[in-house]
């Protein structure tokens, strides 16, 4: 038996209990014994015929099974930390049959008496240890305890045989602090296990349990009102914003966010009301602090992000399309946008042009240009081998061909082939065609005429009364912007159309007596002639043709295959209209805007280089060879010069195209060079088969092939059976043809950014353009509750 104390003694728990102590008040008796006011259950032997009985039944296998379970002794210096054993040992430990017989002492023969273990309820008797033990000291006591904290012995640490002084000692410990400290945790232990309380872990996480519930429905509501001015562009901080949030008005203003806050709570958001009521001075429990504005701005916009990345990525192949800005704040601010084709649809192939971040430049250099391009690219987990494409305007600094930032790129990513924006060069392609002297005067006075109306409320209303009173359909004009190529087209388009109601509204003028009469004397003198009228009509003549041209080439979903066809058919038109009979039409037009019978010509010397002098026997002649010719000129030679360079970029990969497999002749060195550019790592013969079958599957299709596109023709393709071909297909799709995605986010971005709002911090910036582009995309707020937790985990908000 002593063999088997001391191997029970070297038993080591690693685990710790994981029940905190429960506290009760304890009574004393008359007698002044401490009692414990529900005491321990313990069931001993009364009746000898039944205990023996009992003895009869049971095996030795299992008195010493029973032994070895609830002896307290076996617990000495190491109490069980499973609850179920402790609770078994607590409430039922081992008691000695009627027939044991207590170890005698030598010299007084004395031993332990049966009766004590009823007078005392803590006391047991182990075999194990052949001594007397307190069961809840050895099981919930410490190592020390009484005075100064002096080291337990008896009845805790060692079993106690001092028979002579059992009286003594057991009443001295029933008083001790340390015994009846045991006792009380004994006691809620008790209370726990059989269920009629919880533990107080327990009951802690129950509350924190409920509390995160709670916080976590009022930050839904928090994170809906982030959204919500996210997606309406509405500032959300305000003058002061600090101090709760009540729900009566401020004599201040305090945002936006923070109003939205207190009309949701005023309105029937219930959680939302009792958070603002119930607020304290924490800041951290409001949840409404310009820091965690930020955070969940950013945890929207990462959102976002992602969900287009994972489009990008899908795709595969992807082109940048990069364009930077002055903001109001002065800072210039490069955007980033991705062109790429959507293929996850099975039932249609589209493009894609997604934005993806504004990034705040200091160095405008192209060296820094293009390492801010790429790292911006690399941070978002795109892969730059697969970049097949670079889109940028005409800027030195991009565009450069020895220094630009296309070249850097270029040079570490030879795939990525840089396109110059297409609307970019018809605008070029229109503003040197109008270099003609005739033209550019016209389109001078013009914006002239124009300033002059916008610039004064009182002259835009004399216009807007003579509009009104002439019965027109329009009653004002549209400036004559540099940059906005479609409103060029319009202000034109719209002054044609007003011109009868411009010269009465400055003949008003001229005959008042304001300041401004003599200049809208000299400016009716300016318009009310020939070469004016003409040339105006020239020039809406021409840029009725190219207007449809630049809205189309600033779609998403055409391929740059497309927008050469369009080019071309814009130039066949043009040379169309380039004879006699098209140029009368004008003249009888001009005519009739001037109610005259005849064109004047303006006087000829041959020393004036400043405009057109060549000699001309009537008037009409003169603006034929003079303005007419040349201008239509012009714009051809132009557009063939600066659209050359996108017609070699797909002249390789067009064949792919049905409508440019004819030829055959020189299809194998195409393909020899497409497999060098793109399909390094295949097999060139494996495209050369592949594009055998591709060509034969074209022969027994009897539609129209001159209307399928890159686009068309990829919806069309199996990408199973024609696994090259299908990636070319996506590469000649995925070539950039403008920059208006970019050129579009620097609207929001003045939307966002505006004069009340020009302090607006980088890491909202980007968070909120996201929010406001991408509508489509839902993002729901317990997700973001979520992602916040894991982010800010001081806040009680993990259920």
């Amino acid at each position: 038996m002593k063999k088997k104390w001391e191997e029970a003694n070297k038993m080591k728990r690693i685990s710790q209990p994981s029940v905190l102590n429960f506290f009760e008040k304890k009574k004393k008796s008359e007698s002044g014994t401490t009692q414990i006011n529900q005491p321990l259950s313990m069931s001993y032997p009364t009746d000898p015929e039944a205990s023996s009985s009992s003895e009869k039944v049971s095996s030795v296998e299992e008195e010493h099974e029973l032994l070895f379970e609830n002896d307290v002794g076996i617990y000495l210096g190491n109490p069980p930390t499973d609850n179920e054993k402790k609770f078994k040992v607590l409430q039922n430990p081992w008691m000695p049959p009627l027939s044991y017989k207590f170890p005698v002492s030598d010299k007084r023969r004395l031993s332990f008496q049966r009766h004590w273990m009823e007078q005392y309820s803590w006391l047991v008797f182990s075999d194990v240890t052949k001594g007397a033990l307190c069961k809840v000291c050895v099981l919930f006591g410490h190592n020390r305890g009484g005075r100064g904290g002096q080291e337990l012995r008896s009845l805790v640490a060692i079993p106690f045989i001092n028979w002579k002084k059992a009286k003594q000692i057991f009443d001295s410990h029933s008083k001790a602090d340390y015994h009846m400290f045991s006792v009380e945790k004994a006691q809620g232990f008790m209370t726990v296990m059989t269920g009629k309380t919880t533990d107080i872990i327990t009951s802690i996480n129950s509350e924190n349990k409920k509390q995160a519930e709670e916080n976590r429905k009022k930050l839904i509501s928090i994170v809906e009102t982030v959204i919500l001015c996210g997606r309406q562009q509405i500032a959300l901080r305000g003058k002061n914003e600090t101090g709760k949030i009540n729900l009566t008005e401020p004599p201040y203003n305090d945002g936006n966010f923070r109003a939205i806050l207190r009309f949701r709570a005023r309105s029937g958001d219930i959680f939302l009301k009792e958070h603002i009521l119930s607020q304290t001075s924490d800041s951290r429990s409001m949840f409404t602090s310009p820091t965690i504005q930020n955070e969940i701005i950013d945890l929207c916009g990462n959102f976002i992000q992602e969900k287009v990345v994972n489009r990008i990525k899908n795709a595969g192949f992807f082109t940048i399309l990069a364009d930077e800005t002055q903001d109001i704040s002065r800072y210039e601010q490069l955007a980033l946008c991705i062109r790429y084709v959507d293929d996850s649809s099975a039932d249609s192939v589209f493009i894609r042009e997604d934005f993806l971040e504004f990034v705040h430049v200091k160095d405008v250099t192209a060296s820094a240009l293009a390492t801010t391009i790429m790292q911006c690219i690399i941070t978002l987990g795109l892969d730059m081998e697969m970049l097949v494409g670079q889109g940028y305007d005409g800027a030195a600094v991009m565009s450069g061909q020895f220094r630009g930032v296309r070249t850097i790129i270029s040079e570490k990513y030879p795939k990525a082939q840089f396109i110059h924006c297409s609307a970019h060069t018809l605008n070029l392609v229109l503003a040197h065609s109008c270099e003609i002297p005739m033209i550019r005067n016209c389109i001078g006075t013009i914006k002239t005429v124009i300033n002059f109306f916008r610039q004064s409320a009182l002259r835009d209303g004399i216009l807007k009364d003579a509009a009104e009173s002439a019965g027109a359909t329009h009653s004002n004009l549209v400036s004559l912007c540099e940059t906005r190529w479609t409103e060029k087209h319009l202000a034109v388009e719209r002054f044609a159309e007003m011109f009868s109601v411009i010269t009465e509204a400055l003949q008003a003028l001229q005959d008042s007596r304001r300041e401004c009469a003599s200049q809208a004397y000299q400016l009716k003198q300016a318009i009310e002639n020939s070469q004016f009228v003409v040339s105006m009509l020239i020039l809406r003549k021409v840029f009725s043709f190219t207007s449809t041209l630049n809205k189309i080439l600033q779609t998403q979903n055409i391929d740059l295959t497309e927008a050469c066809k369009y080019v071309d058919i814009v130039k066949k038109t043009l040379e169309d209209i380039r004879n006699d009979d098209e140029f009368l039409r004008i003249v009888t037009d001009s005519k009739e805007f001037l109610g005259i019978e005849s064109l004047t010509a303006p006087r000829i010397t041959n020393k004036q280089k400043g405009r057109s002098n060549n000699p001309a026997e009537t008037a009409q002649i003169y603006y034929k060879i003079n303005v007419y010719y040349p201008f239509l000129d012009h714009v051809l030679n132009e557009l063939t010069a600066r659209f050359s360079n996108h017609h070699e970029k797909i002249g390789n990969l067009q064949i792919l195209l049905p409508k440019f497999m004819k030829n055959k002749n020189d299809a194998k060195k195409k393909l020899t060079e497409i497999h060098k550019m793109y399909l390094i790592n295949e097999k060139v013969e494996n495209l050369l088969c592949e594009y055998q079958l591709w060509t034969k599957k074209w022969e027994e299709i009897s539609d129209d092939l001159n209307e399928l596109n890159a686009i068309k023709t990829l919806e069309k393709c199996d990408k199973q059976f024609f696994p090259l071909i299908y990636n070319l297909l996506k590469i000649l799709a995925t070539l950039p043809v403008s920059t208006a995605s970019a050129e579009r986010s620097f609207s929001t971005l003045k939307r966002l950014k505006t004069y009340l709002r020009n302090t607006i911090g980088q890491e909202r910036l980007t968070g909120l353009t996201l929010l406001n582009i991408y509508r489509d995309i839902i993002v729901d707020p317990l997700l973001i509750v979520n992602k916040l937790t894991q982010r800010r985990k001081r806040l009680n908000l993990l259920v």
